[in-house]
Order: structure tokens, then C-alpha cells, then sequence
């Protein structure tokens, strides 16, 4: 693992990148990964197996670090924070690029709970750049998405759990932030809507716990 720091708008920036030693083909994807709020980037390598599963199929994996150990996800639950965290991930892109090679169509960007919050704003403000979001545990804010307007379609794959008591299911404001999310369904029936797939999903399961909802081109 490596340990990079940048500028951004006279900010010193860091983050936590993880090569794998076994793959150097061009061809290989680009994982960013955002935290949540109060963690950071070395815990989340910690409590995930990005790392591990990076080291068989051969992923770049950037663990990014926010501010204050939070994102500035433009709905409300920063911390106070007031990075430009699009322009951040966006020179956190280009740093990798001019270090290791990666295919700059296969760049993923993957968050949880605050960082799920950052990673949909980054759907909406940076979708040239990646092929897909993972929302995990946060679903697009209200307040953003009037005004989301992705310059391209772009793959989501929300993951959300009907049990988490900070950020619900079914939507409504985060406890204590001043922030407001749609709901599950409807976060991912406005993306549909973003990404012009059909009105009409199809739904599928696995086992009695997970519903798969799915909206296709």
C-alpha cells in the first residue's frame, strides 16, 4: 500500500492506494472507495475485502480520505467540512493516471453512508469519468436531485438495507444533519429516470432477504 497526498484549492489531500503486485495489464478497473462519516480511509481498508479480492482479480484500489473524516456531499451531514470533494476526486483521476496503469472506462466509484451520499452527488456532477456508482447505506439526497444532470448515462448499483437506523429505507431526514434522502425505491427509480431506462423494473430475489430491483436501457 501507498500513502499519496495532493493540493487541491490549497488543501493538502490524502488517500491510501493499494496495487496489485500480480496484474499490470492496461485493461484493469479503478476503484475508489469513500468512507463514512467519522471513519477513514484505513479503517475502511480494514473492514472491507477490497483488498483481498483486488489482489485475485487485479483492481486498483484508492481508499480516499475526507475532511474532518467526512464528505462535503452537498446535503448537509460534512462535518462542517467545506472541501470541493468533486474536484478532489477528480485530481485524485488524474494523479493515478500519471502514475499506474487502468482503464479510464472502467472507473468505479463506491461509498458508504456519508460516502454513499458523496459518491451519488459524484453521479450527478462527474459521470464522464466513471462507468459505475455503488451506493451503499445512502440514497440520492432531496435536495439534489432536481438539479442532477449527469453529462452521460451512467450504471448505479444502490445497495440499501430496510433495518438501518440512521439513514431509512424509506426515506426522510438523517437524524441530527439537516439532510434529507429520497427512498430507496424512489432514489433508484429517479435514476432510472436520469439514465432514460424503462419506467417499468423488474424485480427478482434471492433467498427471503433481497429484493433485487432492476431498470434496464
Amino acid at each position: 500500500d501507498h500513502t499519496l497526498s495532493l493540493t487541491v484549492n490549497h488543501m493538502t489531500r490524502t488517500l491510501l492506494l493499494h496495487v496489485p503486485s500480480n496484474n499490470t495489464a492496461i485493461h484493469r478497473a479503478l476503484l475508489l472507495v469513500y468512507h463514512g462519516a467519522t471513519d477513514t480511509a484505513q479503517s475502511t481498508e480494514h473492514m472491507t475485502d477490497f483488498t483481498q479480492v483486488a489482489d485475485r482479480t487485479g483492481e486498483v484500489v484508492a481508499y480516499l480520505q475526507g475532511v474532518n473524516n467526512h464528505w462535503n456531499e452537498q446535503a448537509g451531514q460534512n462535518n462542517g467540512s467545506q472541501a470541493n470533494d468533486v474536484a478532489y476526486t477528480s485530481a485524485v483521476i488524474k494523479l493515478l493516471g500519471g502514475l499506474i496503469h487502468f482503464d479510464h472506462n472502467r472507473i468505479v466509484a463506491v461509498g458508504f453512508s456519508n460516502g454513499a451520499l458523496m459518491v451519488q452527488d459524484l453521479g450527478c456532477k462527474l459521470a464522464r469519468q466513471f462507468s459505475l456508482i455503488v451506493p451503499v447505506e445512502g440514497e440520492l439526497a432531496a435536495a439534489s436531485s432536481p438539479g442532477c444532470a449527469p453529462a452521460r448515462p451512467i450504471r448505479v448499483y444502490e445497495i440499501h438495507g430496510t433495518a438501518d437506523s440512521e439513514i431509512y429505507y424509506n426515506g426522510g431526514p438523517i437524524g441530527g444533519h439537516g439532510t434529507v434522502v429520497l427512498s430507496a425505491p424512489r432514489s433508484a427509480s429517479r435514476w432510472a429516470q436520469l439514465d432514460h431506462c424503462s419506467r417499468t423494473p423488474t424485480t427478482s430475489y434471492s433467498g427471503s432477504s433481497v429484493k433485487l430491483t432492476t431498470y434496464s436501457k
